[in-house]
């Protein structure tokens, strides 16, 4: 409440009740961004938010990119060759899904696990506050988010794994535009992430057969981004009252 009210910084919000409201599309990114690196990114925080477990995160990929391209978009070029560029939402996601499983090779049990698992998760993400927060196809710049004093209130927001998920989308956000702007040996901006552990989850111990667990591996992909950005002059507060809940890889990037 008290930074709110001082001149030169913005509050975005997910209530409609309290400052601005924060309106962010996951599935948009900046010019010089490919689409399939910025697509990959996603998936690795839909990992990190959701229990995906075997082949749903792959039913999800095939789903965002049926998405895109009937958008209009060219997969390979990550260029739109529709007359107005439009990125999908959530809700063009979703309607890919029976398709998806359709043409899958699931059979029995497992298709209507896999369908009604994911079909949970996104329809949850295309109603309600959060639908209004993640749905939007006029979502708020990268340069008003990330370039300005800013306070990005997700204290609203009921589910851990949302507030998962909103975080994640912002951190690859403030990744993607980072790079664009190229190496800094200046300090130009920081970064202040609170309950780090919703994103940065602690790995649990040891692997199964296959390896690390799709969640871990997420972890992976989103703590290399953190470091990536130190090139960028991009600095980083991981703050949390249960730091043991932090994942190490993450902690190895910070000075305690």
């Amino acid at each position: 409440e008290l930074w709110g009210r001082l001149d030169g910084i913005e509050v975005y919000s997910t209530s409609p009740f309290r400052y601005r409201m924060l309106r962010l599309n996951p599935f948009a990114f900046s010019e010089g961004v490919h689409l399939l690196d910025h697509m990959e990114r996603l998936i690795s925080v839909f990992s990190t938010a959701w229990p995906l477990y075997a082949a749903q995160p792959a039913v999800l990929r095939d789903c965002v990119l049926r998405a895109y391209i009937h958008c209009g978009w060219d997969i390979r070029n990550s260029v739109c060759i529709k007359p107005v560029k439009r990125f999908p939402t959530f809700r063009e996601v979703l309607a890919e899904l029976p398709d998806v499983i359709q043409e899958s090779k699931f059979v029995g049990e497992a298709r209507g696990t896999y369908e009604g698992a994911l079909r949970t998760r996104l329809s949850m993400l295309t109603q309600g506050i959060i639908g209004e927060v993640l749905c939007s196809e006029h979502d708020i710049p990268n340069d008003q988010l990330f370039d300005k004093n800013v306070i990005i209130d997700l204290s609203r927001l009921g589910s851990t794994e949302t507030l998962s998920l909103v975080m994640g989308i912002l951190l690859i956000r403030l990744y993607e535009h980072r790079l664009l702007t190229g190496k800094s040996e200046n300090l130009n901006h920081v970064t202040v992430l609170e309950e780090a552990h919703n994103i940065l989850k602690k790995s649990a111990a040891g692997q199964g057969e296959d390896g690390p667990s799709v969640g871990a591996k997420a972890v992976e992909v989103l703590t290399k981004c953190i470091a990536e950005l130190r090139f960028t002059g991009e600095g980083f507060i991981i703050a949390d009252q249960s730091p043991g809940e932090v994942d190490v890889s993450a902690l190895k990037n910070t000075s305690t």
